[in-house]
């Protein structure tokens, strides 16, 4: 369990905290006039400097790369002095934002942030305390610890801006717009320079609906940049099917057709599954196996160990159910197993594999891990034709609070498991037993709107 919210300064967050009119707070203060406090939460780290104006216009900005470069040799900041703004204008472009009527919130991914329990890392805090020294302006500061819903390119800060930080105003999405340096640009777009290190900013940009700048586009108006290409959703990968290999004997209505040929001839039937997690292979087992043609389903996850499952696969058997094995079995000997079992019954064998591209894979992953999330806070913001509209309901709701309506993320499957699964897998033939392979497609069945809302954002 993360460990409980913990807030540092609440002063500015809950002391006057009314709607402001953008018109009347355009001048510059003295820096002694909007001193700096935080929140932190066990995902989040948020600083608000002096009382930063409201307005329909969002000027939003990655930090580490658009704003500041480190000032060292070394690739991390070594303290919190170890930093420099990445263009001579930085300062000037946002005082003249400030100045134009815009709403100012940075909007980082900030990961390294979480520190040993008990410890905190302050350099972090320390940096935006310098910036703010030199920028002269109010703004907000928005930093995502964790891997859920509130880490770009998920929306869930933007959802803070706009509520909280904004106080509601109506914001225009055409006039609102985000600058950052993750944009999936490939190495050389610009001499001597390396790939961008994420697309995350992009994404963030195309799911909010809001102009997306690379930082040389915005900061340096000499510098002709590269166009930026569009991302790739994993629903435009979905209908791309694996080449049929002489291994598979169809599809699966293939496969259901010899189910139900063999329920006419009175024959038990086993399906061995292949997939790996977040493939879909347990959304097809429960609405087409177990939901439509009657399979009893086993599955390790929900029986713990392997023995419990052959256990109750013979059970079933002799009760002359058809089964299912859905487990991810990538080579011969997690299946042999059941093969063998499944022989000494006599049943027909079917291999079913769920063969789904990595990056669909990487994104249903990410999405059962922030739905209940995004679920939650769906109701938070509406967006419609060019404008995002806060929930009027919410927006005097202190900031903590609003944190609080927020569940903890689901279970991510770590990349390691990926690899265990991809080093291990073999692709099925009928040696092993099957008597017949069917490959099975990824399809995107979601069961409400809000799913399919959720499930087309871009989530990783």
């Amino acid at each position: 369990m993360p460990p409980k919210k913990r807030q540092l300064s609440l002063t500015s967050f809950t002391k006057n905290n009314k709607r402001q009119e953008t018109g009347n707070n355009n001048s510059i203060e003295n820096k002694d006039s909007y001193p700096g406090s935080w929140f932190e939460s066990h995902n989040l780290l948020i600083g608000k400097f002096g009382d930063p104006q409201t307005s329909s216009k969002i000027a939003a900005f990655d930090l580490d790369g658009t704003l500041i470069n480190v000032k060292s040799k070394y690739k991390t900041p070594q303290d919190g002095d170890d930093w420099v703004f990445a263009f001579p204008i930085v300062v000037d472009k946002l005082r003249k934002l400030y100045s134009e009527g815009f709403h100012i919130s940075l909007v980082s991914n900030q990961k390294g942030l979480l520190v040993e329990k008990g410890k905190k890392d302050l350099k972090k805090q320390k940096r935006i305390q310098d910036m703010k020294h030199k920028l002269q302006i109010p703004f907000w500061f928005f930093a995502a610890k964790e891997e859920d819903f509130f880490r770009k390119p998920r929306i869930g800060i933007w959802y803070l801006v706009a509520i909280h930080a904004n106080k509601g105003e109506k914001i225009d999405l055409d006039s609102s717009f985000y600058v950052g340096d993750a944009l999936g640009r490939p190495a050389g777009w610009r001499q001597g320079v390396s790939k961008d290190h994420s697309d995350c900013d992009l994404k963030l940009a195309y799911n909010i609906g809001i102009k997306i700048y690379s930082p040389e586009e915005f900061f340096e108006s000499k510098i002709k940049p590269p166009k930026i290409v569009d991302p790739v959703h994993p629903r435009d990968l979905t209908s791309l099917i694996s080449e049929k290999k002489k291994e598979y004997d169809g599809y699966e209505n293939d496969l259901i057709e010899n189910i139900n040929q063999a329920k006419k001839d009175n024959k038990q039937v086993v399906v061995i599954m292949i997939g790996m997690p977040a493939s879909g292979k347990s959304t097809f087992v429960l609405d087409t196996l177990v939901e439509k043609c009657g399979f009893t389903r086993v599955n390790q996850d929900t029986l713990v160990t392997k023995k419990k499952c052959l256990d109750f696969a013979a059970q079933s058997l002799k009760e002359g159910k058809n089964i299912v094995i859905d487990n991810t079995n990538p080579g011969p000997d997690p299946r042999s197993e059941f093969i063998s079992l499944a022989k000494s019954f006599n049943t027909l064998i079917y291999c079913a594999h769920k063969d789904v591209p990595d990056q669909v894979v990487s994104h249903n992953n990410s999405f059962r891990a922030v739905y209940k999330q995004a679920i939650a806070i769906d109701n938070w913001v509406k967006f419609e034709s060019s404008y995002c509209y806060p929930n009027p309901d919410l927006i005097n709701k202190p900031l903590e609070e609003l944190v609080e309506l927020v569940p903890d993320p689901g279970n991510k499957v770590s990349r390691i498991v990926y690899n265990v699964y991809k080093n291990k897998f073999v692709l099925p033939t009928k040696n092993e037993g099957f008597h017949g392979i069917y490959l099975i497609p990824f399809s995107a069945n979601n069961n409400s709107d809000l799913e399919s809302k959720i499930w087309n954002l871009h989530l990783s």
